[in-house]
């Protein structure tokens, strides 16, 4: 990854990939705190043939690093690595960060799952991100990952669709009728 990269104990703590033609124990999770698991092979599990896991709070990075389940850690080098492939062929068909395997699983098999943050509910069907809140949700806006404004949505009560513009990693922010700031990370593309 270039750029920085935020590793989530608090909210996103399960990572997954999907490859093709790598195996499990030949990929390493590599960061400069040093690799997950300190060393190759370190997934907690698989979904299919090619789907495989790791919750980032259950082993060190390095010697001594680990990831707490209060910890918001940023990075500047967060990679893979691959070693001694047959054919040197592989690909990554993606990358993301979930907050519970059975929500990870939920998305490998394509059933919406319903998940709740902040008191509001919500689940991701096709392109359109639909929310149910029992209250307001006050200036709400969408951000894509690099932090650009794609829409202000303004106040929105009980149910509500928003159309996600186009697949890829996506920031919903609102505040409450408390006026605390809440945010959700939405995930929408064909990605299996």
């Amino acid at each position: 990854m270039t750029g920085k990269t935020l590793l989530d104990g608090r909210n996103w703590p399960v990572f997954a990939i999907k490859v093709d033609g790598a195996e499990p124990d030949r990929i390493a999770v590599d960061t400069e705190r040093g690799p997950f698991g300190n060393g190759y092979g370190k997934w907690t599990g698989r979904i299919g043939d090619d789907v495989y896991y790791c919750d980032l709070r259950t082993r060190n990075f390095g010697a001594d690093n680990r990831l707490g389940s209060e910890d918001l850690w940023e990075l500047s080098r967060f990679g893979l690595k691959v070693a001694g492939l047959v054919n040197d062929v592989y690909r990554v068909a993606w990358v993301k960060t979930f907050r519970s395997v059975e929500e990870l699983e939920n998305f490998v098999t394509g059933v919406p799952s319903i998940q709740t943050v902040a008191d509001v509910r919500y689940d991701v069907h096709g392109s359109v991100l639909r929310l149910w809140a029992d209250g307001a949700l006050l200036d709400l806006r969408l951000y894509s990952a690099d932090g650009s404004l794609c829409s202000m949505l303004g106040d929105r009560w009980g149910k509500t669709e928003i159309h996600l513009p186009g697949r890829g990693v996506f920031v919903l922010r609102w505040s409450d009728n408390g006026r605390r700031c809440r945010s959700l990370k939405v995930c929408m593309g064909d990605m299996r």
